[in-house]
């Protein structure tokens, strides 16, 4: 399951689509750090901002939590009218 999480990451990654900017910042939630970095690497790359906004392997959990919702807040600036709060990953809200 590991290896097909890192590969869907990869994959939104290299699509450049902000559509898929909510799918990462859910993953930013995954409980395997490696995933969870890589997310947020992929986030810096999309946003072009080239930071994990202090999302890293060395964070304390509230700096990641302070790192998700400031991902939350550059998406809302572009994208207001997305839910990032009830987003499922079936598809359904």
């Amino acid at each position: 399951e590991r290896p097909l999480r890192l590969l869907a990451i990869e994959c939104l990654r290299r699509t450049a689509q902000l559509e898929h900017v909510p799918w990462l910042i859910h993953m930013l939630n995954d409980a395997d750090e490696e995933i969870a970095c890589a997310a947020a690497e992929a986030l810096a790359e999309l946003s072009r901002k080239y930071d994990t906004l202090g999302f890293s392997r060395q964070a304390t959990p509230r700096e990641r939590d302070v790192a998700i919702n400031q991902w939350k807040a550059w998406f809302r600036g572009i994208r207001p009218d997305v839910d990032l709060d009830t987003l499922q990953l079936d598809g359904k809200r």
